[in-house]
């Protein structure tokens, strides 16, 4: 799933991690995490790219 904003913000959910527990990826100038809880909510996001150049798109 990705979702788009006004300012072109974009962010997709899924497992990323592989540990059965819905993830959270987001980018602004960089590509960020979040990992999941499995019980609704996300950790602190951390920084998995520096940029947006390597990508076409969020799946």
């Amino acid at each position: 799933m990705v979702n788009r904003t006004r300012d072109r913000h974009r962010h997709a959910k899924g497992d990323i991690t592989g540990d059965g527990k819905a993830d959270l990826i987001s980018r602004d100038s960089a590509v960020w995490r979040n990992n999941g809880d499995g019980k609704g909510s996300f950790g602190t996001r951390t920084k998995i790219a520096s940029g947006w150049q390597g990508y076409k798109g969020l799946f």
